[in-house]
């Protein structure tokens, strides 16, 4: 028991790390200049958002549900095998689907780590009797990725004055950093849920949300903002 205790004290400096590259996001302040480079129009770029956004929307309930299924580690190193295989996609292509794939790559990432990175974090506090910092650990989890949103706005759009470019390659370099943080972390034991028929269940799961009418506003909330 003291062997996990130890490793599992070591969980809470690498999820910081791994928030703060997740919201490390060198491309973002030279992202529409970089369609307008390869020739997309408005329109192209409009829906190029929207389907990050709609993928967002249909996932965020069911990554939830595979992370009790599949473990929280596991969905948090999908997420970081996806991050970077997008960004990828953007730098080393230029055409409006492979724009749309790369942000479908984006989304599913940044879905399935939502909320699987706070439940690892929160079992690893119970097992370590240190449950009652868990508000202090997302107070300081926000502050990281409001830290690597600043810097990375400041530093991609620096990087972007020599090359457009630029800030993608590099992008591409920071977010392959999260597989090695995630592999290296210890999830805590814990009785995983039981289901037959997983995708079955998440469509249970998302339609029970979406008749619930408190749930149902509360998402549509989250969906405008």
């Amino acid at each position: 028991m003291e062997h996990e205790v130890f490793h599992l004290q070591a969980n809470p400096p690498k999820l910081y790390a791994y928030k703060f590259i997740s919201e490390f996001f060198l491309i973002v302040p030279c992202l529409i200049p970089y369609y307008v480079l390869n020739g997309l129009n408005a329109t192209q770029i409009f829906t190029i958002q929207a389907a990050f956004h709609v993928a967002v929307l249909f996932l965020e309930v069911p990554s939830g549900y595979l992370a009790d299924i599949m473990g929280r580690k596991k969905t948090l190193v999908v997420a970081a095998v996806f991050f970077p295989l997008g960004l990828a996609l953007y730098a080393f292509t230029g055409s409006f689907i492979t724009f749309v794939l790369a942000e479908l790559c984006v989304a599913v990432a940044n879905s399935i780590r939502s909320g699987s990175d706070s439940a690892l974090m929160y079992d690893t506090l119970i097992l370590l009797n240190r449950e009652k910092e868990y508000k202090k650990f997302e107070g300081l989890s926000f502050l990281f990725t409001r830290v690597g949103t600043a810097a990375a706005a400041i530093i991609g759009g620096l990087l972007a004055v020599r090359s457009l470019h630029l800030p993608f390659y590099v992008n591409v370099a920071t977010t392959s950093l999260m597989l090695p943080i995630v592999l290296t972390l210890r999830e805590p034991p814990r009785k995983k849920r039981q289901a037959q028929n997983p995708m079955l269940d998440i469509v249970r799961i998302s339609w029970r949300c979406l008749k619930h009418p408190r749930l149902r506003l509360l998402m549509l909330l989250a969906a405008l903002v």
